[in-house]
Formats: C-alpha cells, sequence, structure tokens
C-alpha cells in the first residue's frame, strides 16, 4: 500500500481541532484496510469511531491514521453601501 504520510489520530485530531477554531472546515481522509482504497469520511470536522464501510470493498474499516482534507471558509465581503 501506498504511503500517504497520515497522522495517528491525536495528532490529526490536534491539527484538525487548530483548523477548525482558524473557520476551517476539515474531513479526513483514511485508507481501508482491506483493499487500500482511499477514502473520505462523509461528515466534516471529526472522526467517526464505529469505522469507516469502503465505497469499493464495502468491508468495515477502523484505520489508526488519517490524512485531511481542508476547505477555508471565507465568508463573502459585505456590500459597501450606495451614497
Amino acid at each position: 500500500m501506498k504511503d500517504y504520510k497520515d497522522l495517528p489520530l491525536d495528532e490529526w485530531a490536534q491539527k484538525a481541532d487548530e483548523l477548525i477554531t482558524a473557520g476551517c472546515v476539515v474531513w479526513a481522509k483514511f485508507t481501508c484496510l482491506h483493499c487500500g482504497a482511499r477514502q473520505t469520511a462523509d461528515t466534516p470536522n471529526g472522526v467517526c469511531t464505529g469505522g469507516y464501510s469502503c465505497e469499493e470493498c464495502h468491508q468495515i474499516s477502523y484505520p489508526e491514521k488519517f490524512g485531511m482534507i481542508v476547505m477555508m471558509v471565507i465568508p463573502p465581503k459585505e456590500e459597501k453601501e450606495k451614497p
């Protein structure tokens, strides 16, 4: 399996918390332990402790390391009032 340089859960959670506090939305990425397919969690800003169902092989994985997808949420600029 390819090494994605994923982080142990405690390190992932620390980085995710920092990013979430800064206004980002974070999705966990992981590798299926059965078939090696790269997956993205459905729910942002956390990790499911009940395992993940692989979209490829449909088996449940309980990964110990995670990567992340980070989306920065930038609020729209307020329109300036017209004189």
